[in-house]
């Protein structure tokens, strides 16, 4: 069984990069695919794939007969690379599932420099008692995935063979606005703070809006739902970094 985890994330990066993008996305899972083909054409896959392959939603919560819209190249590979592995399981036998999924977050992340997975980095600007910048006024509401929740998602649908050419969205079936998620981290940690800026412009044109999961074809086929509340969440998250921010840390 392989999960797919492998690929370059950041969909502000990939309209920047956008050949090296494709590289690394397309071609780098094309390589696998086509290397499991030759030697294990049996074998089960399952994809990471994004909520963002829908782009803007035209409802809410999003379901996955949802119209596919990308607004970015990151976002645009990902939904090539999930036909690459439905093809390939049509056309030679590879067992692929892909799961959408949304705004994961949770202990273990790489650090404070990366440029994606805004949760992980509001939690982890407070924790370091930096501040914590908002585009806007912050209220565009999403779902966000605790860490544990998805690892159980992949494993149901790695081993369920009714997941075979499947694709599931996983998500929360809750949401809160940035805002509150930033006054979460912020109060979890107990230092930190929150400033409001302007929109930076490469951020604004690929703003979705608001977004929430309807994950109801995951719990109906998989039996799977998330159990973790976003304060438990962001709770267990920031007792990791303030942990991994003791003696002989770095940052």
């Amino acid at each position: 069984m392989i999960f797919n985890l492998a690929g370059k994330s950041g969909a502000v990066d990939s309209n920047k990069t956008p050949l090296n993008n494709l590289e690394i996305n397309c071609r780098g899972n094309l390589t696998l695919l086509e290397a499991c083909r030759a030697f294990n054409p049996g074998v089960t896959i399952v994809f990471p794939s994004s909520r963002l392959v829908y782009g803007k939603p035209r409802y809410l919560p999003v379901d996955e007969n949802h119209q596919l819209a990308p607004e970015s190249i990151y976002a645009a590979h990902k939904l090539a690379v999930e036909n690459y592995h439905l093809i390939y399981g049509h056309l030679y036998g590879l067992k692929t599932t892909i799961l959408r999924i949304s705004n994961p977050y949770g202990p273990m992340q790489a650090g404070e420099s990366r440029a994606y997975g805004i949760a992980n980095r509001f939690i982890q600007t407070a924790v370091a008692g930096k501040t914590i910048t908002l585009f806007g006024d912050g209220g565009q509401r999403r779902d966000y995935l605790y860490i544990d929740d998805l690892v159980d998602a992949f494993l149901r649908a790695g081993f369920s063979e009714i997941s075979r050419g499947g694709i599931y969205n996983i998500g929360d079936i809750r949401s809160v606005s940035i805002l509150e998620l930033a006054e979460m981290a912020v109060a979890a940690a107990g230092t930190g703070d929150i400033i409001r800026v302007p929109w930076p412009e490469e951020y604004r044109i690929i703003e979705t809006g608001d977004y929430q999961s309807d994950t109801t074809r995951a719990l109906n086929e998989l039996g799977w739902k998330p159990f973790t509340d976003i304060r438990e969440g962001i709770a267990r998250t920031v007792a990791f970094y303030k942990k991994d921010r003791g003696p002989g840390a770095r940052g």
